[in-house]
């Protein structure tokens, strides 16, 4: 890898951010690594980590600890197409010089999870500062192998433009039936839950799925799309959300047809007279909005299993969420006596732009 794309906006703002006068600070990047390509799109800062006021943070393990659990949250949220690519850090010259040699620094950066929604996540990961002249620098490391980092250069660009935007609301209502000697066996309720879901997940990374109302061929070049776009009444050429401006990106909608949920809930399930055993009945119900992000030299097909791995992500996140409300600290749940339907409304998911 000879240079990671960097977009505009984040060098502004870690610029911002020393001109501030900040002394101290790391975030996380997220982007990702496409045909050869490593771009960055943007950077998350970690949040602070000394609970003393004025007092700036310093380097230690625990710290290192806290920025490896922020990045564990983050992966959650992340939408496909962006991963965490590495670290973004600013920290006095002794320090850093100090967490390089002593390989603090690597360890936390090959130590970074990934998010498995994306689908051209790369083994390197990149450590971004700003150097002298106020111009970016970065180091990268493959967490294949240890040791420091090697210098790649650093190309700022506006990435926006040349990125699209897919994005689909799907919408669940399946129930699942756990018997009480399954939910009281000591498995963890949040693992029984993903499993009992396995079948629905799997008819959304199957499903047949449509662009813009159009069924379009799996190696549809993503630039094609625009090129493509149907005509107005005067004959001249509609280009749909057309990146006329550096801020914006194409946005497409992606319809995915599922089959007839096989899972959907019935009345003989809760009239049911065979008393030989309790069951649990859970149903989960929601909508779920999803998206991906794609370079325009990918394909229609890299597009949709990207956003098909989002709708997935989005909702083991959501049931891990939900499922810590009622597990006790080691992962179980007792429900109770008369506990027979249990109903959840999935948490909604809000996308913030800049």
């Amino acid at each position: 890898m000879k240079s990671i794309i960097v977009e505009q906006s984040v060098e502004n703002y870690i610029d911002d951010q020393i001109q501030k006068g900040r002394k101290f600070q790391t975030g996380l990047l997220l982007g990702q690594s496409f045909e050869g390509r490593s771009c960055v799109y943007a950077v998350v800062p970690s949040p602070r980590f000394s609970t003393k006021k004025g007092q700036e943070d310093t380097w230690t393990l625990d710290y290192a600890k806290w920025v490896k659990n922020h990045a564990s949250q983050i992966k959650k949220m992340t939408v496909a197409g962006l991963d965490i690519m590495g670290l973004y850090v600013h920290l006095p010259a002794p320090e850093l010089k100090a967490i390089e040699t002593d390989g603090s620094l690597s360890d936390l950066l090959v130590r970074l999870p990934t998010s498995f929604a994306s689908q051209h996540h790369s083994t390197d990961r990149y450590c971004i500062r700003m150097g002298s002249g106020r111009k970016l620098t970065c180091d990268v490391y493959s967490t294949a192998q240890t040791g420091r980092g090697k210098s790649v250069n650093v190309k700022v660009q506006k990435l926006l433009p040349s990125t699209m935007q897919f994005s689909s609301t799907v919408h669940i209502s399946t129930t699942i039936r756990l018997k009480s000697s399954t939910i009281l066996a000591g498995t963890n309720f949040k693992t029984q839950i993903l499993r009992e879901l396995e079948p629905w997940c799997n008819h959304v990374l199957s499903a047949i799925s449509t662009i813009d109302g159009s069924l379009v061929a799996n190696d549809t070049p993503l630039e094609k799309l625009t090129k493509d776009a149907p005509s107005s009444k005067k004959g001249k050429q509609v280009t749909k959300n057309k990146a006329n401006n550096n801020n914006s990106m194409e946005s497409y909608q992606v319809t995915l047809l599922l089959p007839i949920d096989s899972l959907a809930l019935s009345a003989s399930i809760l009239n049911s007279e065979k008393k030989d055993e309790k069951e649990f009945v859970l149903r989960i119900e929601g909508d779920i909005d999803a998206r991906a992000y794609v370079h325009n030299k990918g394909t229609a097909e890299q597009a949709i299993a990207l956003l098909k791995c989002d709708v997935v992500n989005s909702l083991q996140a959501r049931i891990q969420l939900l499922a810590e409300e009622v597990e006790d600290l080691e992962g179980q749940f007792t429900p109770p006596a008369d506990f027979s339907l249990y109903s959840w409304l999935l948490p909604r998911r809000v996308f913030f732009s800049s």
